[in-house]
């Protein structure tokens, strides 16, 4: 259960401002954000962040957690993806935004793996999950 933190070791890369966009228009966003010298093409140990993801939401923070970099509660989360790049390179993007402004925000982080990234996707699925059958029961 997430009735505690999950922590989850990643690369962070960058953040991008937009619309909403598809998934498949997300990656080509994310490549155009590459190229103009918004997002960083590599990552390397001085990149590395923490996730601490739990029902609340997410945390990132620095390697030691002494440093907090960002708190995104869970219900501003709209989205989180995982998608691989060439080089066996591996993505995990969270979105996160206001349907009512139009304004979002996609957080890339690169994992250390494929089973890394679904791990990441994993830990806010079952976030979203715990948050929905607590809201169900309640409601009932």
């Amino acid at each position: 259960t997430l009735d505690s933190v999950v922590e989850h070791a990643v690369q962070y890369m960058g953040t991008i401002a937009g619309l909403q966009r598809s998934a498949n228009e997300l990656v080509d966003y994310i490549d155009n954000a590459k190229r103009l010298g918004i997002v960083a093409w590599q990552t390397s140990e001085e990149d590395s962040v923490k996730l601490l993801v739990s029902k609340y939401g997410l945390k990132v923070t620095d390697m030691r957690k002494q440093e907090v970099f960002a708190r995104i509660p869970l219900h501003k989360v709209g989205s989180v993806l995982h998608y691989a790049e060439e080089a066996n390179q591996h993505l995990v993007v969270v979105e996160t935004g206001d349907a009512d402004t139009m304004e979002y925000k996609y957080y890339l982080y690169r994992a250390a793996s494929e089973g890394q990234a679904r791990a990441v996707c994993g830990t806010f699925r079952q976030a979203f999950e715990l948050v929905f059958q607590k809201s169900v029961v309640d409601n009932l």
